[in-house]
């Protein structure tokens, strides 16, 4: 497993990649919100009112913090949209707004 801090404006996010045998889950937290590659399922989240996208890297797989970080949304949950959040949009701007 990989830990990174990431510093925002306003607030800090933890950064994880755990490693298997021939792909990487890779996501990002906040304290109330969540972001991830597409192994996760957003919509799980709405349950407990936790804001989630699902993000598109730029080049294809997501295998790094960085990776995910300049990818794009490609689907967020209700919550997260309620909080600006549209596909589309940056991932790091993505889990700043929520």
């Amino acid at each position: 497993m990989r830990f990174e801090k990431i510093e925002f404006s306003n607030k800090t996010a933890e950064g994880y990649v755990f490693e298997f045998q021939n792909v990487n889950m890779v996501f990002a937290k906040t304290s109330d919100a969540f972001i991830g590659c597409g192994l996760f399922n957003p919509k799980a989240f709405d349950n407990f009112s936790i804001p989630a996208a699902i993000i598109k890297g730029q080049t294809g797989a997501i295998s790094t913090i960085n990776d995910l970080l300049s990818g794009t949304v490609k689907e967020a949950n209700e919550t997260a949209s309620k909080k600006g959040v549209i596909v589309g949009m940056n991932a790091k701007k993505a889990l700043e707004l929520m």
